[in-house]
């Protein structure tokens, strides 16, 4: 199997139940080159990384700003960047529990424990980004640590390329395929082309579930910069494919697809390797 370094891995504990944890995900890692960034709703996983890096395993953080890590707090980005390990990056994500219609689906895990409804964090009010929402996208870019848009809608996305870009930083749009956000190709391909570190994240959750199309994504593999592209799993789920697994399947649609095995090849290390280790800044 090609090398991945994946930019988007969940693990226990979590508000569900996942497949890894920290040390099981270490062990499908070891004797490779593969990478990965830990993710949670519910809690920073920079720590936890920094003391599976002084192992010697590809294993980064992140710090999602939900209300259950502190919201959108700028004295929290501040500790977790005085904290990281020899100030290495880790990925700063806006709220993913940002409107009720993602949440839905977690909420009914929760309906038999005590706490059954999730916290919301919007960025927004009335079409504009909240200051203290600017204070942070200045304060990250300052630092160069990477941002990814979280579970923000269209409209705040957009708000989101304007300020980072403004202020020289690096933003992965995350999920922008997924009907809940709705981006088309035409409107990716103008952000992408319009700003300097603009990259769109495509997961294989996304593709598995169905809800994008492997028809959709080669057209957008033909269409949009793919120096701009990455893949990432989003995976951890107890009832989906291990990461290793799912990213040998990425690589057998690509080589079934484009019927060349080089040029397969090259560009699965594009995008599952060279480019997300270049947004991360590694």
């Amino acid at each position: 199997m090609n090398n991945f370094f994946d930019l988007h891995v969940h693990i226990n504990p979590d508000i569900i139940p996942r497949k890894y944890t920290s040390y099981s995900l270490s062990n499908e890692l070891q004797d490779t080159s593969c990478g990965v960034v830990l993710k949670s709703h519910i809690y920073n996983t920079v720590g936890l990384a920094n003391c599976m890096r002084e192992q010697g395993y590809k294993i980064y953080g992140s710090l999602v700003l939900n209300k259950y890590t502190g919201g959108l707090n700028i004295n929290t980005v501040k500790s977790t960047i005085k904290s990281s390990y020899k100030h290495e990056p880790f990925i700063l994500h806006f709220p993913t529990f940002s409107y009720k219609y993602w949440t839905i689906n977690m909420e009914k895990k929760l309906s038999k424990t005590s706490e059954n409804v999730i916290p919301l964090e919007s960025i927004s009010y009335k079409g504009h980004l909240k200051k203290n929402v600017i204070d942070i996208i200045k304060f990250a870019c300052y630092y160069n640590i990477p941002l990814s848009s979280g579970h923000s809608n269209k409209n705040e996305i957009i708000l989101l390329c304007e300020e980072v870009e403004k202020n020289h930083g690096t933003l992965l749009l995350t999920h922008p395929f997924h009907p809940l956000i709705g981006f088309n190709i035409k409107e990716l391909n103008m952000i992408l082309n319009s700003s300097s570190n603009i990259y769109i994240e495509i997961t294989l959750l996304m593709l598995l579930t169905g809800k994008q199309s492997l028809k959709n994504l080669y057209k957008v593999l033909s269409t949009c910069n793919n120096n701009k592209i990455c893949i990432s799993s989003d995976l951890g789920q107890i009832h989906n494919m291990s990461i290793s697994k799912g990213y040998s399947w990425f690589n057998n649609e690509l080589s079934s697809y484009f019927k060349n095995v080089n040029y397969s090849n090259v560009l699965f290390n594009k995008l599952c390797w060279l480019n997300p280790i270049k947004y991360l800044g590694i």
